[in-house]
């Protein structure tokens, strides 16, 4: 992985919902807002706090969501091991 690479990856789990965390991280990558520490991350590395590198990573930023339904792994404790399953999976698909 280079981690001076322009481009952003950000892989991470959730307990809440989607819609909640994608909230968190646009409100801390944007608006300077505690509560997503990959938003922050990523507001500190690219500055986003200046209003033309805000504008200028909007433009190039792309998010997809896996989101796991309850109906596909019923059992709580299998779920929480399959999101993990399905991150650790993701990451090294990455960095390879």
């Amino acid at each position: 992985m280079d981690r001076d690479s322009e481009d952003i990856i950000y892989i991470g789990i959730s307990t809440i919902s989607v819609h909640d965390r994608l909230k968190k991280f646009y409100r801390s990558l944007f608006e300077g807002k505690d509560g997503h520490a990959g938003g922050k991350n990523c507001r500190e590395k690219f500055k986003t706090t200046n209003n033309r590198k805000a504008a200028q990573l909007k433009k190039r930023l792309y998010v997809a969501v896996f989101q796991v339904e309850k109906s596909r792994v019923k059992e709580k404790v299998l779920r929480g091991s399959f999101i993990k399953y399905v991150e650790r999976h993701l990451l090294l698909g990455y960095c390879k």
